[in-house]
């Protein structure tokens, strides 16, 4: 046995055969799950969905994340595929796929983001004075939901009255999958790209407005089809929605759990940039993505063929012990912190600057405002399945400082 492969055991493929990021409640307890499947001597397998291996320690992920003549997104990143076009730029590969993505780029710097602090934090003050008075809240539906949600409209410039619409749209297409009501808020969805396309792409700058700059955009030469333009827009909604949502609903859970993390961070705002990528290296919300095998391979000690596959587990990678030193715990000073929250490779998130800009101004207006958070002992947490996973519930009782 190789150093590699020290402390890893067999473990016999029927463990792993019923393995489904769909089945109710899974991120509940997925940490032990993940635990058993980095253990085991080759990539586990599951017999759901066609079949498919999952691939769960940091290495395994990093390699397979950055080969896409290997490992493609162009057959799609979700398991079993979503009734929906393509997501552009994530399920395109290079060398297109930088076409896309140099399109996008210049409207997604930290400094271009940073300029919208403002509005973002008058959002978060918004909803946070909404609760004045209130102490038994369930924080995802009241705040950690519509925050991002209406900062994603206010960054790109939608009406800020569509964010109730918008966020339905968006939730019944990744949580009804192949249902007949996600098929119409698609459709729907649809009609709305297009007419808002159009709308900017008339009376905009494409060098200052993102939507109109998809909407005279060209790669390769050629004009955008309006398939790719609202692919590319819907993209940009998908991940400013979920992603923060996600992230912020588990760090107020730990706030909870660990009121000492919320004390040291509110004392030490200082360690502000490295705990934000600690929440989202603990968090994950970007939980799996699938790739096809499109050339055979060998990966964590199984071989490959091409039409296999594989399921990234970005949560896994991220609780590595063979990385980080105590991975289940959080450190506020974490550095390095070599995780893929944001994922690896290519596709890294485009937006992992507004990400951050939300998680911080979030938690600084929840830390100035309360003084501890906890657990509602009445009510209970649900967590949610699919690729992007989370906190569906998180009943909180509010301790307002003095």
């Amino acid at each position: 046995m190789s150093k590699a492969d020290a402390g890893r055991c067999p473990i016999a493929a029927l463990e792993f055969a019923q393995f489904d990021h769909h089945s109710a409640q899974h991120r509940a307890d997925a940490e032990q799950v993940w635990d058993a499947m980095r253990a085991a001597t080759e990539l586990p397998r599951s017999d759901a969905y066609g079949g498919f291996y999952v691939v769960t320690r940091h290495a395994d992920l990093r390699t397979a994340a950055a080969q896409h003549k290997i490992y493609s997104s162009a057959q799609g990143i979700a398991l079993p595929n979503e009734s929906r076009t393509r997501h552009v730029p994530a399920e395109v590969d290079p060398p297109l796929q930088r076409e896309f993505r140099r399109l996008l780029d210049p409207f997604l710097t930290p400094d271009r983001i940073a300029a919208n602090e403002s509005k973002v934090r008058a959002i978060a003050v918004s909803l946070l004075d909404g609760l004045a008075g209130e102490t038994n809240v369930e924080m995802v539906s009241r705040f950690t939901e519509p925050f991002p949600v209406h900062a994603a409209l206010a960054i790109f410039g939608f009406p800020s009255q569509d964010a109730d619409r918008l966020n339905n749209l968006v939730d019944g297409l990744i949580h009804g999958r192949g249902s007949e009501a996600s098929i119409k808020a698609s459709q729907e969805l649809t009609a709305y790209l297009i007419e808002q396309l159009q709308i900017r792409g008339a009376s905009a700058d494409p060098s200052k407005d993102i939507l109109a700059a998809v909407a005279h955009g060209s790669v390769e030469g050629r004009a955008l089809s309006i398939e790719d333009q609202v692919s590319i827009t819907r993209l940009l909604l998908f991940g400013g929605f979920t992603t923060v949502n996600l992230a912020l609903s588990q760090t107020l859970l730990l706030f909870a759990k660990q009121p000492e993390l919320a004390d040291r961070l509110r004392n030490q705002p200082e360690l502000f940039p490295t705990a934000l990528e600690e929440f989202v290296r603990y968090a994950s919300p970007g939980t799996y993505l699938r790739r096809t095998v499109v050339a055979d391979a060998e990966l964590g000690g199984s071989k490959l063929r091409q039409g296999d596959q594989v399921l990234l587990c970005f949560g896994a990678a991220n609780r590595d012990p063979a990385v980080f030193d105590k991975p289940n715990e959080i450190n506020l000073a974490r550095n390095p912190n070599p995780h893929v929250g944001f994922g690896f490779g290519a596709h890294r998130c485009l937006g992992s600057a507004i990400a951050k800009l939300e998680l911080r101004i979030a938690l600084e207006e929840i830390l100035r405002r309360y003084e501890r958070v906890d657990l509602d002992p009445n009510d209970s947490i649900a967590w949610g399945e699919g690729e992007t996973q989370g906190l569906t519930r998180l009943p909180l009782v509010l301790r307002p400082r003095a």
